[in-house]
């Protein structure tokens, strides 16, 4: 099923096993959430367009990802805090194409601080990915045309890029050990 055009505000979503899903939505609303699930994605975008996703706090102890969008395009996702999963805090899975990420904070997961495979298109500006245990942005086969600018990366590797095209990183700072 779908729905479209929904508004989620200010609410605290904990103890669940997926913090918040929209699945085939449109021009939906997710603003000033707390989500702190237990067992899968603290919020999860699936064949979802034209959304926005902003200022919610995604804290998620034993999630694989905080947040998770598969194709998915054309999304604004602002000024959000991804904190503490057991692996990605941002993924980008299979034609998660056109969206504008901006002003978003990644921080202390045990993988990568964003992760985007197999999409393209995708708009970073002034995020922070920090304090992840594996890599702080992970780009991995065919997305192409990915820009990041005033992106602060810290951990033991900046960047990783493999089997991808047109990567535009500027204005970046990188406080890390190694570097792919």
């Amino acid at each position: 099923s779908s729905a479209s055009n929904i508004s989620l505000f200010t609410n605290n979503i904990t103890n669940v096993t997926d913090g918040i899903w929209l699945n085939n939505s449109g021009g939906s609303i997710l603003q000033n959430n707390v989500i702190n699930a237990s067992s899968s994605f603290g919020l999860q975008l699936a064949n979802a367009s034209n959304n926005t996703v902003s200022n919610n706090n995604i804290y998620s102890r034993d999630l694989p990802s905080a947040f998770y969008l598969f194709t998915s395009k054309k999304n604004t996702i602002s000024t959000n805090v991804l904190k503490g999963s057991t692996g990605n805090s941002l993924i980008f899975d299979t034609n998660s194409d056109s969206n504008t990420i901006t002003n978003n904070s990644g921080t202390s997961n045990n993988e990568a601080g964003a992760q985007i495979s197999s999409s393209s298109n995708n708009v970073f500006n002034n995020n922070t990915f920090k304090s992840n245990n594996y890599v702080a942005v992970f780009i991995q086969t065919n997305s192409a045309n990915n820009n990041f600018t005033n992106t602060t990366v810290t951990g033991p590797t900046g960047f990783e890029i493999n089997s991808s095209t047109n990567i535009l990183i500027t204005n970046t700072s990188f406080q890390n050990t190694n570097w792919s």
